[in-house]
């Protein structure tokens, strides 16, 4: 069995960040070539990135979420929804309280990923594809 000595090191210091310009095996010990999910702080420190909240928990389909928009409308009071493509459907939902997925339409060319504008009070959205009509919440 093979036996090595334990050599302390110091703290690791990461106080250089992210190093995209060199190789990844001739970066100085201070500096990392992937901090994927890391935030670097003023000291050199590492602590895990924030991740991400769900709008809303429901599972509505399979399909992965590829456009997500969050619409403010003015009339009286101020009404927020949001927006998302899933699959083959536009959904939203605008419950700030246990929020749901509504269906707004199905049967759009599936995967693409969607621009939207809120003008007059109104969403109006398109697919990367053109393969489907312009549509308007």
């Amino acid at each position: 069995m093979a036996h090595s000595i334990v050599e302390e090191v110091g703290r690791i210091n990461f106080s250089k960040g992210w190093n995209t310009s060199t190789l990844a095996t001739d970066i100085e010990d201070t500096e990392s070539p992937d901090l994927c999910n890391c935030i670097s702080s003023l000291s050199g420190s590492l602590s895990k990135r924030g991740g991400s909240e769900r709008y809303v928990d429901q599972a509505y389909s399979s399909s992965p979420v590829t456009s997500l928009y969050r619409a403010y409308f003015s009339s009286r009071t101020t009404t927020k929804a949001t927006i998302a493509t899933i699959g083959n459907s536009v959904v939203y939902s605008s419950q700030d309280v246990v929020p749901q997925w509504i269906a707004l339409t199905s049967g759009i060319a599936p995967n693409q990923h969607w621009s939207f504008v809120t003008m007059n009070n109104q969403v109006i959205m398109t697919g990367d594809g053109l393969y489907d009509n312009i549509k308007r919440f």
